[in-house]
């Protein structure tokens, strides 16, 4: 009986300690993954496995970057197709740009493409190892998340950023075919002849704005938008 009674006593310690301990979590909030260079608030319950290319991963946070895409219309092909020429156009804030190059290029590094059935092609850049060591280069720039590229003062752009950008871009001899794609996407965007006088004109904001442009065309955006989840294999 005696034993019986200490049991029930411990039984009911034990439960009242895992529910001290339940309250202790709640009003702490989910758990941050530290990275090197600042805190993501990313719950512990959703950070997927570490991999050898998500030891790059600066994860995004899913809440900012559906603001991003709901308050600038991203949701769909059209709306995105409407983004970038109104990018190209100069109709857009530095900011959203700086937002959005962002959250693209970190969901190319998060967020592997799938493939066109039994081929181990995505249609999408190659996951090389110095692909992806050159964007963490760039994201290592971002405050918060963002990318601190395009400026509201006279300078108009980050230098050392706009050189670190160039490098994510396919190589005009190693990748020619994907160096005149984007370029042709350019055109289509904002007419052959708008391109041809910006770049005879080579004014800064032309040059960061389709540098944005032609990086978030190159990584998808068209095609998948902002990515901030796994994207089903149909």
């Amino acid at each position: 009986m005696v034993a019986r009674k200490f049991f029930s006593k411990f039984i009911c310690a034990v439960i009242v300690l895992h529910c001290v301990l339940q309250l202790v979590s709640s009003l702490q909030g989910p758990t941050v993954h530290r990275s090197s260079r600042w805190l993501s608030p990313v719950p512990s319950a959703q950070a997927p496995p570490i991999t050898k290319v998500q030891k790059w991963s600066l994860y995004a946070s899913s809440s900012y970057v559906s603001q991003v895409r709901d308050r600038l219309g991203l949701e769909d092909r059209f709306g995105r197709w409407r983004y970038l020429q109104r990018l190209l156009e100069d109709e857009t804030a530095p900011r959203d740009a700086n937002d959005i190059l962002y959250a693209v290029l970190d969901g190319y590094i998060n967020f592997p493409r799938p493939k066109f059935g039994s081929s181990d092609e995505t249609g999408s850049p190659e996951r090389t190892e110095q692909r992806l060591q050159r964007i963490q280069a760039v994201l290592e720039k971002a405050v918060g998340e963002s990318v601190p590229f395009m400026t509201d003062n006279e300078s108009v752009y980050d230098p050392e950023i706009m050189r670190l950008l160039e490098m994510v871009l396919p190589d005009p001899q190693d990748d020619e075919e994907d160096f005149k794609a984007a370029w042709d996407m350019m055109i289509e965007l904002n007419g052959r002849e708008s391109v041809k006088i910006n770049e005879r004109d080579g004014r800064p904001e032309w040059k960061a704005r389709c540098m944005i442009a032609r990086i978030i065309i190159y990584y998808d955006f068209i095609t998948y938008g902002i990515v901030d989840a796994p994207i089903s294999e149909k």
